[in-house]
């Protein structure tokens, strides 16, 4: 018989590509949105993840081997124009769903933000002794919710899996990530539709993976026999410089750069300023990385591409999809 999997928030970047990972394995999926959508594969249902009753039944009635939570508020700034919103969404709906698995046989997966960690100025390794500091609502109602897996798990002995998420990006990824928005823009700029675009901190660095890597990863790391929470990243740290740069070069931008005091400027050919970003003293950056040590012991997890294949890759597919 077909495993079941019940993936809340199957519309985004991690639902479509595990949905996609899942259909190859035979899975029977049901998907959760917050509007009504079709997909030829699959069912996917109208749902608000904060209908706890409604989140509860489907549980209930589907009665899945595997669920998985996308759904939540990941923009900053909706989180912080709506607190309760965001703790409802992020904390409560997963305090929801874990008490509607306790007594089951079903295996939970809870994505968790690195954000958890707060921001550093120099590069900082962050492992299972690093001090929590969230710095937003969001990052403090996904800590929260951890809290709570690990409370279920223990206490109740609920299979629930944390997996604490470093960046990471595909085609899929929307413009309102850094990654995407760059190599939108560029093109744009090549196609002569922009004449120029922000960035807010060219030397911010992240560690940035592969999406359909971690996918794969996530579905490892809930299917082990016992539930344990770990972190999923590179370990390797990339500036959004190096995207700039990376991205350019593939669409045939020349660019050099001048610093002022206040701002690195990106200049063209022509000697015309194409890209501003900001220089603000004493900023934390989010110079943090992942420990890989636990996902390369249990599961021999390494990229299987490079950061710069994986922003010529994005790149392919953002001329792909004007063309």
């Amino acid at each position: 018989m077909n495993k079941k999997v019940l993936i809340f928030g199957v519309n985004g970047q991690d639902g479509k590509l595990l949905s996609e990972y899942l259909l190859k394995k035979n899975y029977k999926i049901i998907g959760t949105h917050y509007k009504s959508i079709k997909n030829k594969h699959f069912t996917i249902i109208k749902l608000n993840i904060n209908d706890f009753k409604k989140v509860s039944s489907l549980i209930k009635r589907f009665k899945p081997n595997e669920i998985y939570n996308f759904a939540g508020i990941s923009d900053l700034s909706s989180n912080e124009k709506n607190f309760y919103l965001s703790e409802k969404t992020n904390n409560l709906a997963v305090i929801n769903i874990l008490q509607s698995i306790k007594n089951t046989k079903i295996k939970y997966f809870q994505p968790i933000t690195s954000e958890i960690y707060g921001h550093y100025k120099k590069e900082k390794k962050i492992d299972k002794n690093t001090i929590y500091n969230p710095q937003s609502s969001y990052a403090i109602s996904k800590l929260s919710s951890m809290f709570y897996i690990r409370l279920f798990r223990e206490k109740f002995g609920v299979h629930a899996v944390s997996g604490i998420l470093f960046s990471h990006e595909s085609e899929l990824r929307k413009n309102k990530f850094v990654t995407k928005m760059i190599i939108e823009n560029l093109y744009k700029l090549k196609s002569n539709k922009i004449s120029d675009f922000q960035i807010y901190n060219i030397n911010a660095k992240r560690d940035w993976g592969y999406a359909r890597d971690y996918v794969k990863l996530i579905h490892k790391c809930t299917n082990r026999k016992k539930a344990d929470d770990y972190f999923i990243g590179t370990g390797k740290l990339h500036s959004v410089k190096e995207i700039v740069d990376i991205a350019s070069k593939y669409f045939g931008i020349k660019i050099r750069w001048k610093k002022t005091s206040k701002h690195i400027f990106g200049i063209d050919d022509n000697n015309k300023k194409i890209i501003k970003s900001y220089i603000k003293k004493n900023e934390k950056l989010k110079a943090i990385y992942a420990d890989t040590s636990k996902i390369l012991k249990k599961f021999n997890f390494r990229p299987s591409i490079s950061f710069k294949d994986l922003i010529i890759y994005i790149c392919k597919h953002e001329k792909l999809k004007n063309n």
